[in-house]
């Protein structure tokens, strides 16, 4: 995660979704740091078969518990800040799949109303 210096000047929450093959890279890094100049608080994850996780390499043979694990530690990172910040998902080719996902599978379920506010 990287975030504003102080908590005072978060103005909004960004998560960072990677492609196929990406992973939580300098580009990503880079990208956070950005953003986090500009007041938001951000993170990313490594998605399964990518990057430093546990799995083969860009294998997923099911997308859904990708979807599980990113909507878990989203949910867990928006939870740090106060939910009347703007927030945002900025993802591309998979990361962009899966921001789609998140928000098709959360618009109609209570219990991740956060995901879907926030997505």
């Amino acid at each position: 995660m990287v975030a504003p210096a102080t908590p005072a000047t978060v103005t909004g929450t960004l998560v960072l979704g990677h492609g196929f093959t990406g992973k939580s890279s300098w580009f990503l890094q880079l990208t956070a740091i950005y953003f986090a100049k500009a007041g938001f608080a951000t993170c990313t994850i490594d998605h399964q078969g990518h990057g430093f996780s546990d799995s083969l390499i860009a294998h997923i043979p099911d997308i859904n518990p990708v979807v599980d694990d990113c909507i878990t530690f989203f949910d867990e990172f928006f939870s740090r800040f106060d939910p009347s910040l703007p927030s945002f998902l900025y993802s591309e080719s998979l990361g962009g799949a899966i921001a789609l996902l998140i928000t098709l599978r959360c618009r109609d379920s209570p219990e991740n109303v956060s995901s879907v506010n926030r997505a």
